[in-house]
């Protein structure tokens, strides 16, 4: 091993010490992701506890971060920008569905969204009762396409009024001004 080395200055010892750090993480990259994920599983409440008590405090810090570094900021927002030069285009023309779902067993559900949300089959963006009643059995209809999103919703009401809600998995019926 040799011996240990000597530093003139305080700064060059911590110097070292990160080098070295980062040198241990970039070889073992695998095992840290490994043992972060078992921690994170082990920790979990502790995680959401902590989360949800300091959850303000991380808000106001990345408030006072933004504004400390507002170039950094404005110099990621220009090259952003650059890169997805029909963004704004492709929001304006965005495109919202109508849609069915069907199971093997008739079972329907009526939903509107943007272009994946029909196929959005998995996930926490389902209630619990639909995955339940569609999971792995689903057949996915396409009733209307609309440039607004109101419109679709307006569709979409149209729908469930016509086949009755009580026919239908959808749990409630939200009424859209």
């Amino acid at each position: 091993m040799g011996r240990p080395k000597k530093y003139n200055t305080d700064e060059e010892r911590k110097e070292a010490k990160k080098k070295s750090v980062a040198k241990y993480q970039k070889a073992n990259k695998d095992k840290i992701k490994v043992s972060k994920a078992k921690w994170i599983a082990k920790n979990k409440d502790k995680l959401k506890e902590y989360n949800a008590k300091n959850k303000e405090s991380k808000r106001l810090a990345m408030i006072k971060w933004r504004a400390e570094n507002k170039d950094k900021v404005k110099a990621y927002r220009d090259k952003w920008q650059i890169e997805h030069p029909n963004y704004q285009a492709e929001l304006m023309s965005r495109i919202y569905y109508v849609y069915s779902h069907t199971n093997s067993k008739g079972k329907k559900y009526i939903g509107s969204g943007n272009r994946q949300r029909p196929y959005v089959l998995k996930g926490k963006n389902r209630t619990k009762g639909w995955l339940k009643v569609f999971d792995g059995d689903c057949k996915i209809k396409i009733l209307g396409e609309f440039t607004d999103r109101q419109d679709a919703y307006i569709e979409e009401d149209r729908i469930i009024r016509e086949i009755g809600l009580h026919k239908l998995v959808n749990k409630k019926h939200v009424q859209f001004p």
